[in-house]
């Protein structure tokens, strides 16, 4: 999570680092690389700021800060394989209790993917048509 979240609001910082620079590039051609990286660096840096702040609210409960055995790895070793245990009894019980009832089916999904794919087909027929 925190290497997509870094990279996209890093991909900001320079106009060949998204699609959406790269457009603004295009459009506007007196705009030089530099310049355009000096202006971008400060919302860059506060982003990634504020990203690692959330990242550190997000996940603080699972990060290990000093509380290590003597070879230095053993708590932290312990710990992960702590949570894989718990995750792999928390599966089987769910699935053991889903085994015996058919699963239920809304209509959600379906018209959340429908109305997804119909955006994306609006969005794609206007590019094609040059509107």
């Amino acid at each position: 999570l925190a290497v997509s979240t870094s990279s996209n609001i890093g991909s900001a910082l320079t106009i060949t680092g998204n699609p959406q620079n790269a457009l603004i590039a295009s459009l506007c051609p007196s705009i030089k690389f530099i310049a355009f990286l000096k202006a971008m660096s400060i919302p860059a840096a506060v982003g990634l700021f504020l990203n690692i702040l959330a990242l550190l609210h997000y996940f603080w409960d699972d990060l290990v800060f000093g509380e290590t055995e003597d070879d230095g790895c053993v708590h932290q070793w312990q710990t992960a394989q702590e949570n894989v245990d718990e995750f792999r009894d928390d599966s089987v019980r769910r699935r053991s209790s889903r085994a015996w009832r058919k699963p239920e089916w809304t209509w959600a999904p379906m018209l959340y993917l429908a109305t997804v794919c119909l955006a994306i087909l609006g969005m794609l027929t206007g590019w094609f048509m040059g509107l």
